[in-house]
């Protein structure tokens, strides 16, 4: 198993075999190439040609089960990071519960030293 997230990179980074993340739009707003689209040679010059500099590409990283017991340490140790982003936290329902999933994707990204946001370059 394995988790899909997005990553810009810089045109010239980008490589064959790379899969597009987001349609690639030129600044009229026609799509150049669609999301989906396997990435080649052709393809990346051509987009390089019409001046595009960066794109969004799909990155694959192995899906790492952790123990509940490591997650829940892990967290009490980022615990008071994650409580000075957040006034009141317990104020209603919906702040805490964002709260909550702030704290174990904090967790599960020290954990997996992977950043499982968007990556930016």
């Amino acid at each position: 198993m394995y988790n899909i997230y997005m990553k810009s990179i810089k045109i010239q980074d980008a490589s064959p075999g790379m899969i597009v993340g987001i349609d690639v739009r030129n600044n009229y707003g026609q799509v150049l190439l669609q999301k989906g689209t396997e990435l080649s040679e052709e393809n990346i010059k051509r987009l390089a040609n019409r001046g595009v500099s960066k794109i969004v590409i799909e990155e694959k990283t192995d899906i790492i089960d952790f123990s509940r017991e490591d997650i829940e340490k892990t967290k009490e140790l980022y615990r008071d990071m994650v409580e000075q982003r957040f006034i009141n936290y317990k104020s209603d329902f919906m702040t805490e519960a964002l709260f909550n999933a702030v704290l174990e994707l904090t967790a599960l990204r020290v954990l997996s030293s992977t950043n499982i946001w968007t990556k930016t370059e």
